[in-house]
């Protein structure tokens, strides 16, 4: 009772993007998304694997900037890049630990790309941002825990416990 009458609230989709990468053995998937989840860009680049850590970060960072400009929207709308990759990964110091597929060793990834591109970036598993997916647009959605397992070329898995995702 009292105050003012009730008003429904919701972000402008466009007020910011994300940048999502998936690195894969010989290959990069690239997504471009609104504040609503959608994707607006997508494209996919292949990778050399063979390649030093310093070339693989300039790779990379060609990669964000060849999409940038392949989506029509500017550099600085973009609020940031997540990146997912198979491997042992410390998302809350960005270095990939060992990445068997990519031979990469307790690499800085997101420090040396914020670096060049200037904005944030957070790398994870790739299989925990799947899981994480899941949880926020997928089957997921309505449960507070559950694992994911995915079968490849190795097997990963990644766990949603108490509605957080477990690292």
């Amino acid at each position: 009772t009292g105050g003012r009458r009730q008003m429904y609230l919701r972000l402008n989709p466009d007020a910011g993007y994300a940048l999502g990468l998936k690195v894969m053995e010989t290959r990069v998937v690239c997504a471009v998304t609104n504040f609503e989840a959608q994707v607006l860009h997508y494209s996919e680049y292949p990778l050399n694997r063979d390649l030093n850590d310093a070339v693989f970060v300039r790779s990379l960072a060609a990669i964000v900037d060849q999409t940038i400009g392949s989506s029509g929207l500017a550099k600085p709308a973009f609020f940031g890049l997540g990146i997912g990759l198979a491997g042992v990964i410390d998302p809350h110091e960005g270095i990939v630990q060992y990445s068997p597929f990519l031979g990469l060793r307790s690499l800085p990834l997101a420090r040396l790309l914020q670096e060049q591109l200037g904005m944030p970036v957070a790398i994870e598993n790739d299989v925990n941002t799947l899981a994480l997916t899941e949880h926020l647009f997928g089957a997921g959605r309505h449960h507070r825990n559950f694992i994911v397992v995915t079968v490849g070329r190795g097997v990963g898995m990644g766990m949603v416990l108490q509605g957080q995702l477990y690292q």
